[in-house]
């Protein structure tokens, strides 16, 4: 009998199913910034102070190789993806996601 075994890592990611992750390579440019004291564990405000929108948090935690926001400590330097590269590798993730599952069905 066959045993499927699933790793998460500690914030409960799959690391295999992370399809953002296959794309980070088309992000040639960003802006490089050290983490001040009031944007500490803030993933969120750096996003919407960096791209006029919160939402994005995710792809500077995953482009920083970042499970969560509380690894954002002051001091640290940040890499902040461009934001047409970064909304390119986003759509080519729903496009893989979308792929995956009607293949799936």
């Amino acid at each position: 009998m066959r045993q499927n075994t699933v790793v998460f890592d500690k914030y409960g990611i799959d690391p295999l199913k992370d399809k953002l992750a296959l794309n980070l390579d088309y992000i040639t440019n960003y802006e490089l910034i050290t983490v001040s004291e009031d944007l500490e564990h803030r993933a969120d405000l750096i996003s919407a102070l960096q791209y006029d929108r919160s939402d994005l948090d995710f792809i500077i935690l995953e482009y920083n190789d970042l499970g969560h926001e509380s690894e954002i400590v002051k001091g640290m330097d940040l890499k902040l993806p461009d934001l047409a590269q970064a909304l390119y590798v986003i759509s080519l993730t729903k496009k893989v996601s979308n792929t995956t599952l009607q293949a799936s069905i």
